[in-house]
């Protein structure tokens, strides 16, 4: 018997209300089971749910041991039996899905994992299996839709008032330290740092908890706290690869940029060169506009690492700026076959492109990003500026026809683009398309651009293309709408003379 097992018989022992027996017993199981001892695990939840029959918790725990032995008639039993006490337990609701699911039993498994899903819509196991169930359901779409928000989700802990009553009974760190780093997860620091408070009263010297805490005060931004526990650690002799970039993080972000730069060459000097810590010298650098320094600080972290994207692109934004453009080509061209996917990188790519002038080179990336994730806002938002600057740029050039293609392709991304109308209508006008530029104004007015200048451009056009009585009513219109300070000067009798010839 090993020691967690030898305090938790010794606590049950002791144990005055059956309720406390089961709520330490259901402790015990969960301890051991982190040591693989499945026999004593099921043990420890027979004695839980024996003592405490409304327990829940440990009942789907049961059941999940029985479901592991196959005996899925018992499993399901005590699936129900917990749900019954707790219907939002969702291990005992995933357990009954599985179940449903091996049986073939797919509407059924469909049921409960909206249910589960309705009230913890971020559970990954629960969006896992339903992505199974819908393609064996031949729902591709579904599986497509629920694939690209189950990336993106995070499954808090399991709610169990009684692990906190009984915090100060754990005295294993690596326990501790899984339910601290679950609700560090989730972004609950109060609970989170009760935990981390017990860890360090049973080993106070270990340096990966003045980490942790260095971390959770970054998340707060209490930058200078953080900074104190990320030294704290490295007098510990903790992980100087993980503490030293935190550590110039905190020191940055806390406004002494200074002092950080001098921490990240003390870390480079103290320990093997990580590329983590060589890419926040090279924020700092970039900061000051060392950009030479920068850039050979990124090749020294490209050589070490040079799959990184972070590295890949400020090498990549670094090289624009030192002109070494082929070079920086080759960067972002690295980000897109490392990063296909990943839609956020994609549009970070394409925008060193764009902030140097190269509208061509950025639309693959932006049109990747968007098919990746369709309606990506900001993917969205540049790939229709992309098109209008092309586009302005043909018309600078004198290519009319190769422009108006631009601004259509700007327009089949986003069809309301004021701005993109607007460059349109007018290069119409230029090229005499008058009823082309009339239909294209129309959808500005329709979308609420409207204004005196606007309509009496319209009503040319609707001049020009044969209806007399429908450009007059628009002037009257524009008319109407001027106010006091007639912007632009001239506006009223440029109209006064359209509606008396």
């Amino acid at each position: 018997m090993d020691r967690a097992s030898a305090f938790y018989d010794w606590l049950i022992e002791r144990s005055e209300t059956g309720e406390k027996r089961a709520r330490l017993s259901y402790l015990a199981a969960d301890a051991v089971k982190e040591k693989g001892e499945l026999v004593a695990v099921e043990q420890y939840l027979e004695m839980s749910t024996s003592d405490f029959r409304q327990y829940p918790l440990a009942l789907a725990r049961l059941g999940e041991a029985e479901m592991k032995s196959g005996d899925l008639e018992e499993a399901e039993a005590h699936f129900r039996a917990a749900i019954s006490q707790d219907e939002k337990v969702s291990m005992a609701r995933l357990g009954i899905s599985r179940i449903h699911e091996t049986r073939g039993e797919l509407a059924a498994a469909m049921w409960e994992l909206e249910t589960l899903l309705s009230y913890e819509p971020d559970n990954y196991n629960a969006q896992a299996l339903m992505m199974r169930v819908l393609a064996q359901l031949k729902e591709d779409d579904q599986v497509f839709d629920l694939g690209s928000a189950f990336s993106r989700s995070r499954m808090p802990p399991v709610e169990d008032p009684w692990l906190e009553v009984l915090r100060d009974y754990m005295f294993d760190p690596q326990r501790l330290d899984f339910i601290f780093l679950d609700y560090f997860t989730v972004g609950d620091y109060k609970r989170a740092l009760s935990y981390l408070d017990r860890m360090q009263e049973i080993d106070p010297e270990n340096a990966r908890f003045y980490r942790y805490r260095g971390t959770v005060f970054m998340e707060e931004g209490q930058f200078d706290q953080a900074s104190i526990h990320f030294r704290k650690g490295i007098e510990l002799g903790g992980d100087n690869a993980e503490s030293y970039p935190l550590l110039v993080q905190s020191l940055s972000r806390g406004g002494a940029p200074d002092e950080a730069e001098a921490v990240a060459r003390k870390g480079l000097q103290d320990s093997e060169p990580s590329a983590v810590l060589l890419l926040e010298l090279a924020r700092l650098l970039v900061d000051r506009k060392a950009y030479a320094d920068a850039r050979e600080t990124l090749s020294e972290a490209h050589e070490i690492q040079p799959y990184d994207v972070e590295v890949l692109l400020l090498r990549a934004r670094v090289s624009m700026w030192l002109d070494s453009r082929e070079e920086a080509k080759r960067s972002l061209a690295m980000v897109r076959q490392l990063a296909p996917s990943d839609p956020e990188k994609l549009v970070r790519a394409a925008l060193v492109h764009m902030e140097a002038g190269s509208f061509v080179d950025a639309l693959p990336l932006l049109e990747r990003a968007v098919k990746v994730k369709p309606g990506y806002k900001d993917g969205v938002e540049l790939l229709v500026d992309a098109h209008l600057q092309i586009g302005g740029k043909l018309l600078a050039a004198g290519d009319r026809e190769a422009a108006l293609a631009s601004f259509d392709r700007s327009l089949e991304v986003m069809p309301i683009s004021i701005e993109t109308l607007m460059k349109k209508s007018q290069l119409l006008i230029s090229m005499n398309r008058f009823q082309d530029a009339e239909r294209t104004m129309r959808q500005l007015i329709l979308n609420g651009v409207v204004n005196p200048t606007i309509l009496l451009i319209y009503g040319d056009l609707l001049y020009k293309n044969g209806r007399p009585d429908e450009a007059r009513s628009t002037w009257q219109r524009a008319l109407d709408g001027l106010g006091k300070n007639e912007q632009p000067k001239g506006l009223r009798a440029n109209l006064l003379k359209r509606l008396n010839s």
